[in-house]
């Protein structure tokens, strides 16, 4: 797995995998990052269509241009695993810079479902914290993206 500018040539001839983040509606979702102002680093969101990377953060919305993609360029098996579940049968967390550690900067990617639609965001504390309907929500139920 790794991050890949969305408008590299690499990322482009590699469109089929991008990981699915989840679904607003019928629309599919691609898992994003993004970095918020100049001081609080890379987090992981849903590309929109338009190119930005949909993110919550501070109790808003922010709508940023999206560094990267992630691409499972070597054909990994992953898998999305309830929190619950997190540590006792899949590891490592995959965390928001592709690594598979935490670090001061590194928190987990995490999916929930909000009014049935799935989003993708970043755990924080006990929360999954996305962007949507211009503010940031956390999820108590989630699932975190995981290497099996």
């Amino acid at each position: 797995m790794m991050w890949l500018s969305r408008t590299s040539n690499d990322a482009k001839k590699q469109l089929s995998k991008w990981v699915s983040s989840g679904n607003e509606g019928d629309r599919p979702l691609v898992l994003c990052r993004g970095r918020i102002g100049n001081n609080y680093g890379l987090r992981a969101g849903n590309l929109l269509e338009d190119g930005k990377c949909r993110i919550g953060y501070g109790g808003k919305q922010h709508l940023v241009a999206t560094s990267g993609v992630l691409i499972n360029w070597f054909d990994r098996s992953f898998t999305w695993v309830a929190k619950d579940l997190l540590g006792s049968q899949m590891e490592p967390v995959l965390d928001y810079n592709g690594q598979t550690n935490y670090d001061a900067n590194g928190y987990p990617v995490c999916r929930g479902t909000y009014q049935s639609n799935t989003y993708a965001g970043y755990v924080f504390g006990d929360k999954c914290v996305i962007g949507v309907d211009d503010r940031e929500e956390g999820l108590s139920n989630y699932e975190v993206l995981a290497l099996n």
